[in-house]
């Protein structure tokens, strides 16, 4: 009987020690998370929200004609940008713009990628450039830096990543061992539950 309620007692001061950490890292990591992932879903629509902002840098105005060969593209924008192509998409949607990466002219960097009708070859503008691609840098700088100098902002995404899985471990820890036969109510969203909860 003695060695159980010591079991009791230990297993008691593990839980507390383990809600405690749940509490603390969810409320520290949970402002940084929400953050990244209210921007990461706004992220990932932004080439589509691009396209119908601007949809003459995406797509070919007149799909009538011949296509070009894909040389001829590739230097043409050479000519243009002053720089070594590296990469060519072409799209299988024949409507779509072909797209060639460029080495960056400022020998850092990345890629310069630049957006030409296969059709006319008509370089029509720079992948990224166009309207709204200001807000969208911004929504990825404060994603992946929260706004601040990469070196500093990375480790705090970073950390903040670690204490929501610490959170997630430490929950199960704090849930499962009472609640598995309830889990169906546990599921539930209690509106009549305490402010904090």
């Amino acid at each position: 009987m003695a060695k159980k309620q010591s079991q009791n007692k230990s297993w008691l001061k593990i839980k507390k020690l383990t809600t405690d950490i749940h509490l603390w890292l969810g409320l520290i990591g949970g402002i940084v998370i929400f953050v990244l992932c209210l921007t990461g879903t706004i992220y990932v629509f932004s080439s589509e929200i691009q396209q119908a902002l601007e949809p003459s840098l995406y797509k070919v105005q007149n799909s009538s004609g011949n296509l070009k060969d894909a040389s001829e593209l590739v230097q043409k924008v050479e000519d243009f940008s002053q720089s070594t192509a590296q990469s060519l998409t072409i799209p299988e949607n024949k409507n779509e713009l072909y797209s060639i990466a460029v080495k960056n002219p400022e020998g850092k960097g990345r890629p310069v990628t630049y957006q030409i009708d296969p059709y006319t070859a008509e370089i029509k503008g720079v992948y990224g450039k166009g309207k709204g691609s200001e807000f969208f840098f911004t929504v990825f700088k404060l994603h992946r830096w929260f706004l601040l100098d990469e070196k500093i902002g990375r480790p705090i995404t970073g950390l903040a990543t670690l204490f929501f899985a610490i959170g997630c471990i430490t929950g199960l820890v704090i849930w499962f061992p009472n609640k598995i036969k309830h889990w169906k109510q546990g599921l539930k969203i209690k509106t009549d539950a305490n402010w904090k909860r």
